[in-house]
């Protein structure tokens, strides 16, 4: 609800690395008298060839031609580390195209294999085709749960719009990144939207708590930084505000609605509900100027708060509107 422009998610998000902190064991045949007896003389050969190129997609088409000729292999943990060890490289290169292509080929044939999973994840997520991302990104979590992969992957649902998947994921993030301050004011805005106020406000004021605690990132300016925690602040402020009046808390709402409007005092809506908590404490004054810079902030709150501060001003002076222009011309004053 707050109209703030808001840090773009690329920019904060290059605050943060995706690390999928994967190793890979490349298995050596330890002598072929031993495994004799356990795959053939051809077996061998073609593990051999895959060894032997170079070429990442011939080597894949390699890889591809084994499995489909002995899906049964015992040689297979053989062929699968050879082909993970030339991923690492790829990866190392940061060529996520061809991750991605050659690891697409290859991963039916071992589709639980922890280090090819998380690689396909990271190489689409670092090319930004989040639609793949998430199928891989969630099967590499259910093996490794953690709160990095976690994040990247309600990132990548907020991207892609989905609002039901970002929530699944946002909370998840926040119950394993609590001081994750911006998918705690993500997970504010979006359950604000949807109208559960009671989640938004948890989520504000874990936010609140968070950006209290955090410093600037190196790779972000100072003038980012802070165009970032004004948002966060004023848009957390208000969300526990607005909670707190809905919950008839006036107190608490016209607390936190005033310490929003010092981080952005353009937001309509903000004085509208404070202008409310006042009239409910009987600081009618302070109520009517809060309704004045509501409605002329032009705002979807613009009529009721004209309606609430013409029957205010009327009740405090004899059933008249005169004078009225001149708390409306202090509350323009002060919105300068």
């Amino acid at each position: 609800m707050m109209p703030v422009s808001v840090l773009s998610r690329s920019q904060y998000g290059a605050a943060l690395l995706l690390l999928f902190t994967v190793t890979l064991a490349v298995p050596c045949l330890v002598g072929q008298e031993k495994g004799a007896t356990q795959y053939t003389e051809e077996e061998y050969k073609a593990m051999e060839a895959v060894r032997a190129e170079d070429n990442p997609a011939q080597k894949t088409a390699l890889v591809v031609k084994f499995f489909k000729a002995y899906p049964k292999s015992t040689l297979k943990d053989y062929v699968v580390g050879d082909f993970g060890a030339m991923m690492g490289k790829l990866q190392a290169a940061q060529r996520w195209t061809e991750i991605t292509s050659l690891g697409r080929q290859v991963i039916p044939f071992d589709p639980d294999n922890q280090y090819l999973l998380s690689l396909m994840a990271a190489g689409y997520q670092q090319s930004k085709n989040y639609k793949q991302f998430v199928e891989f990104g969630e099967q590499a979590y259910q093996q490794t749960p953690t709160g990095n992969l976690a994040y990247y992957l309600a990132k990548a649902y907020l991207e892609l719009g989905n609002t039901a998947k970002f929530l699944q994921w946002g909370e998840t993030t926040a119950a394993k990144m609590p001081d994750n301050h911006e998918i705690l004011l993500e997970l504010a805005k979006q359950f604000s939207a949807a109208r559960n106020d009671a989640k938004a406000d948890k989520y504000a004021r874990q936010c609140l708590k968070a950006v209290g605690g955090a410093s600037k990132p190196e790779q972000m300016s100072a003038e980012d930084w802070k165009r970032y925690t004004d948002h966060a602040y004023a848009t957390s402020y208000y969300v526990v505000g607005y909670y707190g009046h809905q919950q008839a808390k006036y107190d608490v709402a016209v607390d936190n609605l005033e310490n929003s409007l010092k981080y952005y005092k353009r937001n309509d809506a903000a004085y509208y509900f404070l202008g409310q908590s006042y009239w409910q404490t009987r600081r009618l004054d302070m109520a009517m100027k809060s309704f004045a810079k509501s409605y002329l902030l032009n705002g979807t709150t613009s009529a009721p708060a004209k309606q609430h501060l013409d029957n205010l001003y009327r009740q405090t002076h004899n059933g008249s509107l005169t004078g009225l222009d001149r708390v409306i011309a202090r509350a323009q004053e002060e919105l300068k």
